[in-house]
């Protein structure tokens, strides 16, 4: 996972940093490079803030593109996850994405989908019963 923080006021958009967290290695478990912004005009911009001070240094963790950025692997093929996916979701079968299809009219309407019993999905308990 990949973040990128502002070290400042939200609100009057004012900021002494903005900080680039980076998962190089595509692996949970490892530690994140940390690269900070440069306080350029261009960056301000991007993220509409006034840079106050320069409070941080230049720094670059990051040596280059992650590999798992430029070459991703087809993550629907990793049976192992999908069948953690499942036991945690409590269901033989993951529901099918619905998909538009056209009408005879030229309208489009959503394609029915497997109906999952109330409660089967709620691995978080966030839902009532």
């Amino acid at each position: 996972m990949n973040a990128t923080v502002m070290h400042g006021n939200s609100l009057t958009r004012e900021c002494y940093g903005i900080f680039f967290i980076q998962n190089d290695y595509d692996d949970h478990m490892l530690y994140s490079s940390l690269n900070v912004f440069p306080y350029t005009e261009n960056i301000a911009e991007h993220f509409a803030v006034k840079f106050v001070e320069e409070k941080y240094p230049h720094i670059i963790q990051t040596p280059g593109i992650p590999k798992h950025i430029i070459e991703p692997r087809d993550r629907t093929k990793d049976e192992m996850a999908w069948e953690l996916t499942r036991a945690l979701c409590g269901v033989e079968k993951l529901p099918e994405v619905q998909t538009p299809r056209s009408t005879s009219n030229g309208q489009e309407q959503l394609q029915e989908k497997e109906e999952i019993p109330a409660g089967q999905m709620d691995i978080f308990g966030l839902l009532e019963n």
